[in-house]
């Protein structure tokens, strides 16, 4: 929260002035993969973009509360139903997809991390990671694969790392080439449908000039495909969910 007042310090008490100064939200632990998603925003215009990357469960509680900014980064999901349901959305761009694979010091299998005493990491039960595994995972090795859970955590970043250090044997996280020695992630056939969106949600609550707006929708709109890849998505370290 300190970051976002910092952000958006002296526009309290009077009605701020158009700025090509564009605004995005995001929960912090989707801060690596937001800041790819402003950069090429950035990068393709004249606006200057900035990050205010928020705990995950304040995203919707700061955005109403201070009716300000631009934009939300963040994957379908509870966020992006609160703030729709709210009416702050006016527009959603679905910018890439997130694939949820293993990682793990060998290569391995689903049927593999059903073994008695295999340690694994997931997200949390109510996340979306957490629920795109407990979707994609088949019945008959949902209840020994759940057995094998020693951590449950949003953050994949914090997986990459306890399997790094030989805590965890695998981790279920979303696709990632950021990883330490001796650790790879590998693409799993049975979670190859348990992708997640990512959303580039834009505000209605924007003070921004119609033609900012109108210059960042016609980016957006020539497609996807130059701002995060549809599978195989390299994210950097800690990026997640972020929900």
């Amino acid at each position: 929260m300190l970051l976002v007042a910092v952000l958006l310090s002296g526009c309290g008490g009077r009605a701020p002035a158009p700025t090509a100064d564009v605004l995005i939200y995001c929960p912090a632990t989707l801060k690596a993969l937001a800041q790819r998603v402003s950069g090429r925003l950035a990068a393709g215009s004249d606006v200057n973009v900035r990050l205010a990357p928020v705990r995950p469960s304040h995203v919707v509680s700061t955005v109403m509360g201070l009716r300000k900014g631009d934009f939300v980064v963040c994957t379908e999901g509870r966020i992006s139903t609160a703030l729709t349901e709210a009416g702050l959305v006016k527009r959603s761009y679905d910018v890439g997809r997130l694939e949820l694979g293993v990682v793990a010091r060998a290569e391995t299998s689903l049927a593999a991390l059903t073994a008695d005493g295999a340690a694994l990491g997931a997200g949390a039960r109510e996340g979306s990671l957490g629920q795109a595994l407990s979707r994609a995972i088949p019945a008959a090795l949902r209840d020994p694969i759940t057995a094998n859970l020693r951590h449950r955590t949003e953050r994949s970043g914090e997986l990459v790392r306890l399997v790094g250090l030989g805590s965890l044997d695998a981790a279920f996280v979303w696709n990632t080439t950021d990883l330490p020695p001796g650790v790879a992630y590998y693409s799993v056939p049975e979670l190859q449908s348990a992708g997640c969106p990512l959303l580039l949600l834009q505000l209605t609550c924007s003070q921004q000039p119609e033609r900012t707006l109108a210059t960042m929708h016609e980016l957006l709109a020539r497609g996807r495909q130059w701002l995060v890849p549809v599978s195989a998505t390299a994210l950097p370290e800690g990026a997640t969910d972020g929900e």
